[in-house]
């Protein structure tokens, strides 16, 4: 298989995957049970551990509210949010916008945006 082929496979693996965490972490978010919210966020980040190379168990499905740093979970994770805005490579109003699946790209938030929704997030729990 040549490197290109194996590339672009790879590059549709990757895709696939990141639909899959897409998908289990809506399901999480929609979820009213704890345990649902638990299990999908503390898997998740199990299976990306495991990525590293460790087999160490160190994150185990627990309830939502026995989950201990969210706040600074968050803080990180709308961090990359943030960052990945510009993975749709929006350009300005006065030029050709791209699209993704056929749906115009909308403009990210501010850089400002993700302290205002910590900010928010911190006066709601």
């Amino acid at each position: 298989m040549q490197q290109s082929e194996r590339s672009s496979i790879n590059v549709e693996t990757a895709r696939k995957c990141l639909g899959l965490i897409r998908d289990i972490a809506e399901r999480g978010a929609l979820s009213w049970d704890p345990d649902d919210v638990g299990y999908a966020l503390q898997e998740l980040s199990q299976v990306l551990l495991e990525r590293t190379g460790t087999q160490d168990r160190i994150f185990e499905p627990v309830p939502a509210g026995e989950i201990e740093d969210l706040a600074a979970l968050y803080v990180e994770l709308d961090f990359v949010d943030t960052g990945s805005q510009s993975l749709l490579r929006v350009m300005d109003a006065t030029e050709s916008r791209p699209t993704r699946n056929g749906v115009q790209a909308e403009k990210p938030a501010a850089a400002g945006a993700g302290r205002a929704r910590k900010e928010a997030f911190d006066a709601t729990g």
